[in-house]
Order: structure tokens, then C-alpha cells, then sequence
């Protein structure tokens, strides 16, 4: 049996290169960004320092879950002469895989952990609801994670962006997911197809509520926001041709029709497929 001693002394040494580590990571960015104490980052004590230092020990802690995660979920890999080789415009050094549910489940615990020692990465917390939700089919579990991802970062669209997208798609309930939604897009998201594919999600589930009207002033505020963006117009046409369409259609259908009937012609209705989300 070892001692104990030889594996206190490691912890000792792995604690004291982690606060170095944080320290660094502190004293890079105070310089790089160019700041000073009179404009706001002091450190005027031993524990506000090691508190810094802890802080940003955990974030390269977490990104390095992150980085663990993907690593798991990427695991499934085929057999050579399976590849494909062709490089990718997302991952141009990932060669063709398979993603399967047993990656899923063992990607978990490190995504969790991410959060855990970062509660500000927004994207482990979006990925994980969103495949907590589709793939191991545990919606409300994911509906819960994204919730306390959402509270920790009030500011970000792209969390609430996952939680519409579950509440619409996988729960088939377009009313409470227009909150979510909306928020996503008035928060805004970073990546520009994500914040187009939020505003569709949320003219679709206005339009699934039956609030059609409310989807095309959404669309005009869009349009008018990002006019240069040729897709936000497009998306406005389509979504216009949509509703005139529908509107003449309803006055054929029987005047008893309910909100799931009409939930159920979603794949007919909506002229945009589902976004892949990518990882």
C-alpha cells in the first residue's frame, strides 16, 4: 500500500501550479486589455487575490471538461477504410464519425462538470439541454439544467433560444415556448445562423398559437434591423406567402379545429427544417 505522503505532496504541488496558473492567466489580462486601477480592476488584498486566482483556475478547469466532452462524444469513430476524409467546413480535422447514444451518456458527467466550475459557459449549458432533450429523451431534466444555465446568465439568447426550441419541437407546446424565444432574440446570440433560426422558431410557434399577426410585425422589426442580411427578407416573404395560404386554407377546415390538430401539420406548415444544432 502507498503512502499517503507522496499523494499529499502531489495535491499540495497540482494546488499551487493551478493558483500560479490563475495568477497568470489574471495578470495577462490586466495587462493585454490595457487596464489600470483607476479603471476598476484592483487588487488590494491577499483574498481578493487568491480569489481571482481561484476564479480563474476554474474556468481553465472547465474548459478543459469542455474540451474532455467533445473529445467523448467524438469517440465513435469508423473503421478506416470507412472514413471519409473529405474535410469539413465545421470540423475540417474531424474525420466522418458517428455520434451515438452511448457517447451521449458518458459526454454527460463532463458537461456537468463544465457548468459546475463555470456557470457561465453558455454553450456547455446550451449543448447539454439540447442533448439531454433529443438524444438520451429527458426534455424536462433538460428544461431544468437550462433553467438554472438561463439564471446564471440573464443576459444570453442562447439558452433560452434551447429551451424554445425544446419546448416547440420535442414537447410540441409552441405557447410556452414563444417567452423563450422571444428572449433569445431580444438577448441576441453570437452565431448569426442560431439568431435567424430563433426568429423563424418564434414566427412559427406565434404562428402555431395563433397569433399569426404578431409573427409578421417580428419579421418587419428583423428585416428592418438586419437589412443587409438578404435572409432575414426572404425569411419575411416566405413566412407572409405562409399565412395568406394558411388563412385561405382555414376556411375550408372544420370550425371545431384545435390548437394540436394544427400543431400536428408542423412538418407541412413550416417552410425551414429543423436546424441541426452543431457541435
Amino acid at each position: 500500500m502507498s503512502s499517503p505522503r507522496p499523494l499529499a505532496l502531489i495535491a499540495v504541488i497540482a494546488l499551487a501550479a493551478s493558483i500560479l496558473m490563475g495568477l497568470s492567466v489574471h495578470r495577462v489580462r490586466e495587462e493585454r486589455m490595457g487596464l489600470t486601477r483607476d479603471e476598476g480592476v484592483t487588487i488590494e488584498s491577499i483574498g481578493d487575490l487568491l480569489r481571482a486566482a481561484a476564479w480563474e483556475t476554474r474556468v481553465a478547469l472547465a474548459d478543459l471538461a469542455f474540451l474532455e466532452a467533445s473529445v467523448v462524444f467524438h469517440r465513435g469513430l469508423r473503421s478506416e477504410d470507412e472514413l471519409d476524409l473529405e474535410p469539413t467546413a465545421l470540423h475540417p480535422w474531424v474525420p466522418a464519425h458517428d455520434h451515438d447514444l452511448e457517447n451521449t451518456q458518458e459526454m454527460m458527467p463532463w458537461i456537468w462538470l463544465t457548468t459546475a466550475l463555470n456557470p457561465n459557459h453558455t454553450r456547455a449549458y446550451a449543448l447539454g439541454g439540447f442533448f439531454l432533450s433529443w438524444t438520451l429523451e429527458r426534455p424536462e431534466q433538460a428544461l431544468e439544467y437550462l433553467a438554472e444555465g438561463s439564471e446564471n446568465n440573464p443576459e444570453d439568447g442562447l439558452i433560452p433560444y434551447t429551451m424554445g426550441r425544446i419546448r416547440l419541437s420535442h414537447l410540441s407546446d409552441p405557447e410556452t415556448a414563444v417567452p423563450h424565444l422571444r428572449r433569445a432574440v431580444e438577448c441576441g446570440i453570437d452565431d448569426e445562423e442560431d439568431l435567424l433560426a430563433a426568429v423563424r422558431y418564434l414566427a412559427h410557434a406565434l404562428r402555431l398559437s395563433g397569433r399569426w399577426e404578431e409573427g409578421l410585425t417580428l419579421w418587419e422589426e428583423q428585416v428592418r434591423v438586419h437589412s443587409d442580411d438578404p435572409a432575414y427578407a426572404h425569411g419575411a416573404e416566405i413566412y407572409r406567402d405562409l399565412v395568406m395560404n394558411e388563412e385561405t386554407r382555414m376556411l375550408h377546415l372544420p370550425s371545431e379545429i384545435s390548437l394540436s390538430d394544427l400543431a400536428g401539420m408542423e412538418a407541412m406548415l413550416c417552410p425551414f427544417g429543423d436546424h441541426d444544432h452543431e457541435h
